[in-house]
């Protein structure tokens, strides 16, 4: 029974190990490889609640999000493990002064796969999930 609970549980490598994968990806562009390390119903959301949800919407976001600001790069800086999820503290590299700083995420897992990131950056600096927010709202308006 115990081995049964423990298999449920990701392992700190397992998960440092999605982390970096993920960001890899979508620094490159190259999302083949998300649905490895991402759940199918992930959410990322920032600290004014902005939110993207489920893979696809995540991934249209982030590609959208990186092709009109130029190919930001996430830089991992410290990832520490606190239970069973990762604190990711790191900055974006651009050009762009509203987007490049730091970042910091929490992510969430379930089992091997991240299934929640809680972003957050400094008031003034853009995330993808206000990115989302905006996109949106020019749709409606």
């Amino acid at each position: 029974m115990l081995r049964t609970f423990l298999s449920k549980h990701a392992s700190r490598k397992d998960r440092e190990e999605a982390v970096r994968t993920m960001v890899a990806a979508m620094n490159s562009l190259d999302y083949s490889i998300i649905p490895s390390v991402l759940a199918a119903d992930a959410v990322v959301i920032d600290a004014c609640g902005h939110k993207m949800e489920g893979i696809e919407e995540i991934i249209e976001i982030d590609r959208e999000f990186r092709e009109q600001a130029g190919g930001p790069q996430v830089v991992i800086d410290t990832l520490d493990h606190t239970r069973e999820e990762v604190l990711v503290r790191g900055h974006l590299a651009s050009d762009l002064s509203e987007i490049a700083g730091p970042i910091m995420w929490r992510a969430e897992f379930d089992e091997k796969l991240i299934k929640r990131l809680e972003v957050t950056r400094p008031g003034d600096l853009m995330s993808a999930p206000m990115f989302a927010a905006h996109r949106r709202q020019r749709a409606v308006t």
